[in-house]
């Protein structure tokens, strides 16, 4: 556009949508990590006093300069492929198009209504929420931008006022996002447990309220912040599994000469790959 003659310039229609383009190429190469916040009316941000106050934007601020957010948080929807399945939102499409290298799904509460789980139909069981869940997670896993996917559970439901969301259909809810998290080997943020005994954070029993909304917020930022942090699991000198000690792993072997090194492995904690390189010379 800078290129074209003055003249040329008035023939260019939405020009806006190149500045707004323009602007999101900027944030991202000003914040290289983007986290893509996946979840209902709670990730959306319904409750706060304003729309500053969702814990998407309040965890953004927390996390600081080195990443950007994206809320495709979307109110009423559900895991299960329901009627209000999150998966048939444009709200899905763009939290992918983003290109993210975190994924958070929070995604659940509303699937404990009454006429989805307990409801009696197969469709809505224990059974297929994990299916659609570990489908879900690995729809992340598989974009191009290669995330770290986080399961969040659903936040403790203090009463039944809101469209028959009740806490004892949550909690069964939640122990399937923990199983399907620890078969895909994704991270878990403890939202339930983290919101226990907790009812003053909640607006309606289900919506937080600011300082609930705050309270997820340092959740969320403390969890994702350990994904910028050369965190390994385990590393390995072939068959020998080397300790942490004062955080270092400190080895020291000796090979006669002519014996082959050992092979160096390691893993880390959010389940990125890691290489370990070897001098030519071993």
């Amino acid at each position: 556009y800078e290129a074209l003659e003055p003249l040329q310039k008035i023939l260019v229609e939405n020009l806006d949508k190149l500045t707004a383009a323009e602007d999101a190429i900027k944030a991202l190469e000003e914040n290289p990590i983007r986290v893509t916040f996946v979840g209902d009316s709670i990730t959306e941000g319904v409750g706060a006093s304003n729309a500053s106050k969702n814990y998407v934007n309040q965890a953004g601020k927390l996390l600081g300069d080195e990443f950007t957010v994206f809320n495709a948080g979307v109110g009423g929807k559900t895991l299960l492929d329901t009627n209000d399945a999150y998966t048939d939102t444009s709200r899905y499409t763009e939290g992918k198009n983003f290109a993210p290298d975190v994924v958070t799904i929070m995604l659940g509460t509303n699937d404990s209504k009454t006429r989805y789980w307990g409801s009696g139909s197969a469709a809505y069981g224990a059974e297929a929420f994990a299916e659609q869940l570990t489908a879900l997670i690995n729809e992340y896993k598989s974009l191009p931008s290669n995330p770290v996917v986080f399961v969040a559970t659903s936040p403790t439901v203090y009463g039944t006022a809101v469209d028959s969301i009740n806490d004892p259909a949550v909690t069964e809810i939640v122990e399937v996002q923990k199983e399907v998290a620890a078969a895909e080997g994704c991270p878990v943020i403890d939202i339930n447990a983290f919101t226990k005994n907790h009812s003053d954070w909640f607006g309606d029993g289900v919506h937080p309220n600011d300082n609930g909304y705050a309270q997820m917020a340092t959740a969320f930022a403390e969890a994702i912040a350990n994904v910028n942090t050369a965190s390994l699991s385990s590393l390995r000198i072939g068959d020998t599994e080397i300790p942490l000690e004062e955080g270092q792993y400190t080895y020291t072997g000796y090979l006669a000469a002519g014996d082959e090194m050992p092979q160096v492995s390691a893993e880390n904690n959010y389940g990125a790959d890691v290489t370990v390189e070897q001098a030519e010379d071993d």
